[in-house]
């Protein structure tokens, strides 16, 4: 089964955080994402995977990768 590809505003409401946060944790580069010309998503298994183990704290991402 594909991996479900979420816009920022879908990922924003599972983190509970404003879009514009998640787009700066992509410009700086703390963020992992999908390109597709020239739209972004990210992967609903990594937006798991950083509530699930706790990576997000603060209003940061802790740990990438």
């Amino acid at each position: 089964m594909a991996d479900r590809l979420l816009t920022y505003k879908q990922a924003a409401e599972m983190l509970g955080f404003p879009e514009g946060t998640l787009r700066t944790w992509k410009m700086q580069g703390r963020l992992k994402f999908v390109k597709f010309g020239r739209s972004i998503r990210l992967q609903e298994s990594y937006i798991n995977e950083l509530i699930c183990k706790g990576l997000v704290r603060n209003g940061n991402i802790q740990e990438v990768g």
